[in-house]
């Protein structure tokens, strides 16, 4: 199973990679960033993965919740990162509409992830 996840990993990142290739290039000049959703989407559905990998190599197994919520963690760290790296500005009103909109997708992300691998372990 950890080899499928590995797998299901490089699988989601090369997917990342070209999503966030494409918003960078189309719409990285825009007000709207709505095109970025995909971007969380996958990067929740790696972060689940990733943790699944991650607690698997230790003998452990994530819970339903527990895909969730590594999805959440990993976003809200990404969040952070945005604001320190001052790629959003947090005293914009669209600040805490793109915020929870982003979170929101990591989550989806790693309900997807969680569907999946109880699919593949069933």
């Amino acid at each position: 199973m950890r080899q499928r996840l590995l797998f299901l990993q490089l699988f989601v990142l090369c997917a990342l990679w070209v999503a966030q290739t494409l918003g960078i290039y189309f719409f990285a000049r825009t007000p709207n960033n709505a095109f970025f959703s995909p971007s969380h989407f996958l990067g929740g559905m790696w972060a689940a993965a990733f943790g699944a990998w991650a607690f698997g190599y230790v003998g452990k197994h994530l819970s339903f919740s527990g895909y969730l919520l590594v999805a959440l963690a990993f976003g809200v760290a990404w969040e952070i990162y945005e604001v320190v790296a001052q790629l959003i500005s947090p005293d914009s009103l669209a600040y805490a509409i793109d915020t929870i909109a982003d979170l929101m997708f990591d989550v989806l992300g790693g309900y997807c992830t969680a569907l999946l691998v109880r699919k593949l372990t069933a």
